[in-house]
């Protein structure tokens, strides 16, 4: 027990010596730029973040205090914004009291079915999991608490009791046979791509039972037989570990998949005005290839997050046209980044997807579905991000 206090104690020292001596030194590398601001009008909220963000050596910083936190022992890191379970998942937390209330919420989403059918389309709430999943994760007792999965009880609760079609994610992946490893990646808060997958299979299912649909009569989009699957070693790290840094997150392996047939797309980004064109097969166009050429070990770079190939990241807006099936369902997606790579596999059995983010998108959401007729208008907000800033549509 004594030794044990001891080596806590040592590395605090370390700790405290490396913490003093990076500061001397990003100080006098940052001077020239405190000199030349001390005497201009910027804010002094302005002069942090650019500091924050130029951070000398930042990720040999983040490293270094993750192993700091590691060799401690710590389960939290940064005043409790990640949270290492004992199943070694790093999990995103925020200090809530309560569950969110999603009665307004729920207001504007019987207003956007009403337009939807106006249009003769239908709306369908789709729920990713959120990363604490109720009998697959480790508990988090005794940490702070977001209350995502009980927000997202509200929230389902109350589209049910507007009438609203709700696929719940939540459910399907509690009664599957598999763990929360496999559902999730360990250093990011995104589910895996073979998750989504899953989740793609299980869209499917439930358009061709509840409005006796036939996408995919053959079963052939749906058979993971049919794709690829490149599984790239320990080489990718997430959002949450990108945080923390490898050192105490841990290194991940990667699964790419793509279709093995042929396929043809065209794929169309608007992002704030600057635009992307891209025709091809579906891993040329909708996966953006660029990010496994050339693999880095930049671990901590948002440019080497595989997760974003998958419709080349969030934009505000983009528009798939798949040549190959020019008689398939035309839908619209409102979502966040849990859906980059369902969207890109149940393109498949669509005609054309047009798809908003709501973080990004600038335009006005109530004259777009007004003006815009879709089979499907499928709203994909997953339980973190349920908050009434994620639905800016029919706010009255």
């Amino acid at each position: 027990m004594k030794q044990f206090f001891i080596k806590k104690e040592i590395t605090a020292v370390i700790f405290i010596i490396s913490l003093v001596t990076f500061s001397v030194i990003n100080c006098i590398y940052s001077w020239p730029f405190l000199k030349e601001e001390l005497t201009s009008t910027i804010s002094t909220q302005d002069i942090e973040t650019k500091m924050n963000n130029d951070l000398y050596q930042k990720n040999s910083y983040i490293e270094s205090y993750g192993f700091i936190q590691s060799v401690l022992g710590k389960r939290e890191f940064n005043n409790f914004e990640v949270i290492k379970g004992t199943d070694n998942m790093l999990y995103l937390t925020s200090q809530q009291t309560k569950p969110r209330d999603t009665s307004i919420i729920v207001e504007r989403m019987k207003r956007l079915q009403d337009a939807v059918e106006n249009n003769n389309g239908q709306l369908v709430t789709l729920v990713p999991p959120d990363k604490y999943l109720e009998g697959k994760s480790a508990s988090l007792d005794g940490y702070p608490s977001s209350f995502n999965n009980e927000t997202a009880d509200r929230y389902v609760q109350g589209l049910k009791d507007k009438g609203i079609e709700v696929l719940d994610y939540r459910e399907y992946f509690q009664k599957s046979s598999l763990s929360i490893q496999d559902i999730f990646y360990q250093t990011d808060h995104h589910w895996k791509i073979e998750s989504a997958f899953l989740a793609t299979h299980e869209l499917i299912n439930y358009l061709n039972e509840k409005d006796s649909l036939n996408l995919d009569p053959e079963y052939y989009y749906r058979d993971i037989n049919n794709y690829n699957q490149m599984t790239y070693k320990k080489s990718y790290i997430g959002s949450l570990g990108r945080k923390t840094g490898k050192l105490y997150s841990g290194v991940e392996d990667f699964t790419l998949i793509y279709p093995k047939y042929e396929t043809s797309f065209v794929y169309d980004m608007n992002h704030y005005g600057q635009t992307t064109h891209r025709e091809g097969r579906m891993d040329d166009t909708l996966i953006n290839p660029s990010y496994f050429v050339n693999i880095r070990k930049d671990y901590l770079s948002p440019q080497y997050d595989f997760y974003a190939a998958y419709l080349d990241y969030n934009c505000s807006y983009a528009k798939i046209v798949n040549n190959n099936n020019p008689t398939g369902l035309k839908v619209a997606f409102y979502k966040d980044s849990y859906s980059l790579p369902l969207i890109t596999f149940f393109s498949q059995v669509c005609s054309e997807i047009e798809i908003i983010d709501p973080r990004y998108y600038d335009g006005n959401i109530d004259k777009y579905f007004h003006e815009n007729a879709f089979d499907y208008v499928f709203v994909s907000i997953s339980p973190d991000l349920i908050y009434e800033d994620s639905f800016l549509f029919y706010q009255e």
